[in-house]
């Protein structure tokens, strides 16, 4: 009995053996291989069975991430891509062009803003790019501001600006809503020309 009990010994640590090299590339994460199944089959065969079953199911989560991985990576490319043909095309624009919350506070603006308004980008922030607009316009512009937020609609409104050095000067402002994943409004994307040429060559309007 002890002699069969000791070859069994042998047995289990010849097995065991067989496995140690792919158990210590598994726990070094390496999965790419499996276990060798003898044709024979034995006490272990159910376990190097489901072992390898165990890493084709790793190995398949492994590709997965990477595959995703991959995607976020071109995905974030594409989006860098994106956003330097955006400040390219904003700053050459004729327009001024603006990007703000849904208090009207812009995050971004191009450099044709600044002239439009007469402002420096400190002056522009948090806000203050509202102070632009005329007096006994304000009123009516916050008010169909406000409409557009609460109806997620585009804002298009033709009023008048007053910029730093005291000029008048009509502007027509267009801006569509921003929205996140879930469709909540996040904020508007605009544009605001200077039509004071136009509106000189079919009225009689004072712009200055």
């Amino acid at each position: 009995a002890g002699s069969e009990l000791s070859k069994y010994k042998k047995h289990v640590s010849g097995q065991l053996a067989r496995l140690s090299p792919f158990l210590q590339r598994f726990a070094m994460g390496d999965f790419s291989k499996q276990i060798p199944i003898p044709k024979e089959e034995n006490e272990f065969t159910e376990l190097l069975v489901g072992l390898n079953l165990m890493v084709d199911d790793i190995r398949e989560l492994i590709n997965e991430k990477q595959e995703t991985i991959n995607k976020l990576k071109i995905t974030e490319k594409e989006l860098q891509t994106s956003m330097e043909q955006f400040r390219v095309f904003s700053q050459a624009s004729p327009a001024g062009i603006f990007a703000t919350d849904l208090n009207g506070n812009p995050y971004y603006w191009n450099t044709r803003l600044c002239e439009l308004t007469g402002m420096s980008t400190d002056q522009i922030k948090d806000g203050g790019w509202l102070k632009a607009i005329h007096p006994d316009d304000k009123k009516m512009v916050f008010q169909e501001w406000e409409k557009c937020v609460q109806e997620k609609a585009t804002f298009k409104l033709e009023h008048r600006f007053i910029n730093q050095k005291g000029k008048i000067f009509w502007g027509e402002v267009q801006a569509i809503p921003l929205k996140d994943s879930k469709g909540n409004l996040t904020g508007y994307l605009g544009t605001i020309n200077d039509i004071n040429e136009r509106l000189r060559n079919h009225s009689n309007i004072i712009t200055t």
